[in-house]
């Protein structure tokens, strides 16, 4: 279900058009449950709808939404068992590692094949449908440090990629869940934990690749083998650790720093013999480490060798 929102939707209708897979308004669009006139003039446009993640796409004309509704609904099969209609392309220009989420996504994606999901939302992060090769993916882009906000959008997307038995191709550049005070507050675990679930009880195909940084439990819940993940890669720049590795360097080895030992060289120490892409993939954590040049190859395989993946799980309740 795909809602298009070209003028006013509100109270029962917003919440429907809220129950839709894909949410696109307009710009000249308003969706409120509690109308602006009782609440002010920031509730209900389009801006908001974007800085809260109601909508997933935001355009500035009907045309443009009416547009976006097609290209949305070129990636989706008809059900979860169709494969989408695969399309020419031009390769993407794969060049890792890349300065930023949305760059990354685009050296996996078919050159103008990207159609972004909630932009704006979650600025941490990027989720958007995309091709490679030609055959749909849902590219999942996680850099920097990660809100809740940016949990909900990831969770959302991997949701609806799962639906349709859309592969999702996660790339993670990430120290790890925010640690401020505001988002323990605003209760930022349970976000990760709705973020970890989404993976863990997605049945699509999942591969993932670090593409620098992957600390804590980001890590587990993107390419952890315990959150399913069938595949993960990491460049050979990439550096892995259960902790921010002057942190975790500090606790393992902390009887060479009492020695006296220089707290540099430990650290360095660490990231060569714990941390590095070779040290994890030998401990078994991760499946291959890669060029930048072999990486895009690397997950095209990945794909190809996985594309015949079913899964058939039992019947069971879901706790929220």
């Amino acid at each position: 279900q795909v809602a298009v929102i070209a003028g006013t939707c509100a109270a029962s209708a917003a919440v429907w058009a809220q129950c839709s897979d894909v949410v696109i308004m307009s710009d000249k669009g308003n969706l409120f449950v509690t109308a602006p006139s009782l609440l002010g003039d920031k509730v209900g446009s389009a801006d908001a709808a974007v800085a809260n993640g109601t909508v997933h796409i935001a355009c500035d004309d009907d045309v443009s939404a009416v547009t976006a509704a097609r290209d949305v609904l070129a990636f989706l099969p008809s059900n979860n068992i169709s494969c989408p209609a695969e399309c020419d392309c031009v390769p993407a220009a794969n060049v890792f590692p890349a300065a930023d989420a949305a760059t990354t996504v685009a050296a996996v994606c078919d050159d103008g094949s990207i159609v972004e999901i909630r932009k704006g939302f979650g600025t941490d992060s990027v989720t958007a449908f995309g091709r490679m090769t030609g055959a749909s993916v849902g590219v999942v882009a996680a850099y920097g440090t990660l809100t809740a906000d940016d949990c909900s959008k990831i969770a959302s997307f991997v949701g609806l990629c799962d639906a349709f038995s859309i592969p999702v191709v996660t790339l993670i550049d990430t120290v790890g869940y925010d640690v401020t005070v505001d988002s323990e507050l605003d209760g930022n675990a349970k976000a990760a934990a709705v973020l970890t679930k989404a993976y863990a009880n997605a049945t699509t195909v999942k591969v993932a690749l670090v593409t620098g940084k992957a600390y804590g439990p980001a890590f587990m819940t993107f390419a952890g083998k315990a959150s399913g993940a069938d595949t993960v890669l990491a460049l050979d720049t990439a550096v892995i650790s259960a902790l921010v590795p002057e942190a975790a360097a500090t606790i393992l080895y902390n009887d060479r720093i009492l020695a006296g030992e220089d707290k540099q060289a430990v650290l360095a120490d660490y990231l060569a013999n714990d941390a590095s892409a070779q040290a994890v993939a030998a401990k078994g954590a991760i499946d291959d480490v890669v060029t930048a040049a072999d990486a895009y190859a690397k997950l095209l395989g990945s794909l190809d060798i996985l594309a015949s993946k079913r899964v058939s799980t039992l019947d069971k309740k879901h706790v929220v």
